[in-house]
């Protein structure tokens, strides 16, 4: 099917008086004024009617911003802040900040301590001896659970140890741990040589 071509027809411009060219199918946007093309760029911006301009404030960080014409309801001023304001207690996932880790202390989520790390966490049995203590730990100084349960840091239960300490005191404990254990098989052992003795004598 041949291409048809739509007939043209000369206006003149009502700005600059010139004429110009253009589709009979043309509707003006300008309020039906007949304008050329550089007559468009210097006054369409004053006659084309724009949507009203709606600035709001963050409220993570507090700066003015504008909100896009698509996004009315846009509360944030960046993603950066909105991903500020769903951290910690905010979050409907927030379950205390209180997590155990795989080698079985706990953590807890504070920011601002000075014993955080560099992703907010504190190591509690830290937290409790330094609060029993009334100071903060040195950076040698080595927590000891005294009944060597990782996660049961009563104030009672820990120790603040020197590091050689430390060391010392977690040999004898794991010396010990294994005396324990040998003692239950050998009182196991002698339940069933005891059972089998009363057995052959009946």
């Amino acid at each position: 099917m041949p291409y048809k071509q739509i007939p043209k027809e000369t206006v003149v411009c009502d700005c600059c008086g010139q004429k110009y060219e253009r589709n009979k199918r043309y509707l003006s946007t300008f309020h039906c004024r007949n304008l050329c093309f550089k007559c468009k760029a210097k006054v369409g911006a004053s006659l084309v009617p724009r949507k009203p301009i709606i600035t709001k404030t963050c409220p993570t960080c507090g700066s003015d911003f504008v909100v896009p014409v698509h996004r009315p309801k846009q509360i944030y001023c960046s993603h950066k802040c909105a991903h500020k304001s769903l951290r910690g207690a905010a979050s409907k996932h927030w379950k205390g900040g209180r997590t155990i880790g795989k080698d079985g202390y706990v953590t807890l989520r504070l920011r601002d301590h000075p014993l955080a790390d560099k992703q907010g966490r504190v190591a509690e049995h830290r937290l409790v001896a330094s609060q029993k203590l009334g100071r903060t730990l040195f950076i040698g100084e080595v927590v000891h659970h005294l009944n060597a349960i990782r996660y049961d840091n009563k104030p009672e239960n820990l120790l603040v140890l020197p590091p050689l300490i430390h060391g010392k005191v977690n040999r004898q404990t794991l010396l010990i741990r294994a005396l324990r254990q040998r003692v239950r098989q050998l009182e196991q052992q002698l339940r069933t040589h005891q059972l089998t003795l009363w057995n052959v004598l009946e």
